[in-house]
């Protein structure tokens, strides 16, 4: 699937004044009415940011702009779990971490998750959103990141 152009997204998680956050794939939205919007996206089984969202029951996906890339290889990647909150980078909203300068940012409670597959998919209730539509969507397309071209 790696050869179909999507958005990036970072999802996000915080407890104890620390962030556990990684990019998720095949993002849906799955029910747009007002009295329950949900989205639905697939995490790597075992991940430990899936635990933290199920254990907090909060998160956010943060859709990157094109000058996120970075963001993007760094949660791509092995790394040490746990971050603590760079107030230049993240905005701690309640139960919510937000990175700055997204294009969209979707607050998020969790929901549901099936495990019966080779990957998890979770679903989360939407609480609310923003988007900057100044910020261009960043795009993964071909294993690698891009922008698109007007």
């Amino acid at each position: 699937m790696s050869m179909v152009p999507t958005s990036v997204s970072l999802l996000a998680t915080v407890a104890n004044d620390q962030i556990t956050a990684c990019t998720i794939s095949s993002l849906v939205s799955v029910n747009i009415n007002n009295e329950f919007p949900a989205v639905l996206f697939v995490m790597k089984k075992g991940s430990i940011t899936g635990y933290e969202v199920i254990k907090k029951g909060f998160f956010t996906i943060n859709l990157l702009g094109e000058r996120q890339a970075s963001f993007a290889e760094i949660y791509s990647s092995p790394r040490v779990i746990d971050q603590e909150i760079d107030s230049s980078v993240w905005i701690s909203d309640g139960n919510f971490v937000k990175l700055i300068n997204t294009r969209v940012t979707i607050y998020c409670k969790f929901y549901k998750k099936y495990c019966e597959f080779e990957a998890d998919i979770f679903i989360g209730s939407v609480v609310r959103f923003e988007l900057d539509q100044q910020i261009k969507p960043l795009i993964y397309n071909e294993r690698t990141y891009c922008k698109f071209i007007r």
